[in-house]
């Protein structure tokens, strides 16, 4: 069985909720490709959907119930203004978003291991402190995976003109960790009553019903 779907919204209203008015945008269009076969899955060749200034494009697999709905696969998402999604964020956000994500997962069992790439401009989120450093344009960089033991964050790099940082962490039921190496170029950036270069490296750890415990936590800040 093969599918070819164009689909097109003039007019998009939700009276109650016009958060998801802005966001999804008065004119939404897209296209779809599918294929199924029995004792296969459910193939998404093109999941392409425009609308305004944002589009979002999607390829990969579905499984069945029985295991889970499984999905493999990998989507990209262009915003050029950030704005559209404050009313559902609630938050004031601006900027622009060019966001990719690959890997697999499951719906019903909740997990994945993904691979996130996103680059950034202008953006601000509604935080006074860190606004300044996240306007910039900006790299973003993470892969993570969760699985019956818990959920493990391999790596997440950010960088810009104003800061570089990278993690590393792992979270279950019992434990977590958090390893952290992270430098500003200008620390007044976030704290105005400090000035020049700053770098944190170390670690957090905790276990359920204990105390956070801080792991060679070493913060550098030049003019305190």
């Amino acid at each position: 069985l093969t599918a070819a779907l164009d689909f097109a919204m003039q007019g998009f209203a939700h009276d109650s909720d016009p958060g998801l008015v802005a966001a999804v945008g008065q004119t939404p269009q897209g296209r779809a490709n599918l294929r199924w076969r029995d004792g296969a899955p459910l193939e998404v060749g093109a999941l392409d959907i425009t609308s305004g200034d944002a589009a979002l494009s999607a390829r990969g697999q579905i499984d069945g119930l029985a295991e889970g709905f499984p999905v493999t696969g990998r989507a990209s998402l262009r915003a050029d203004d950030l704005s559209r999604f404050s009313g559902i964020a609630g938050r004031d956000l601006a900027g622009q978003i060019n966001m990719s994500l690959a890997g697999s997962g499951t719906l019903l069992g909740g997990a994945f291991d993904i691979a996130l790439d996103t680059d950034t401009d202008g953006l601000t989120i509604g935080q006074e402190r860190l606004d300044p450093v996240l306007s910039r344009q900006t790299r973003l960089r993470a892969t993570a995976r969760r699985d019956e033991f818990g959920t493990v964050l391999d790596r997440l790099q950010l960088w810009n003109s104003a800061i570089e940082a990278d993690l590393s962490g792992r979270l279950n039921a019992a434990s977590g960790a958090l390893s952290v190496v992270a430098s500003l170029s200008d620390v007044s950036l976030v704290e105005p009553r400090l000035n020049g270069p700053a770098k944190v490296t170390g670690g957090l750890g905790w276990t359920a019903g204990g105390a956070l415990v801080l792991e060679d936590l070493i913060a550098r800040v030049a003019g305190a």
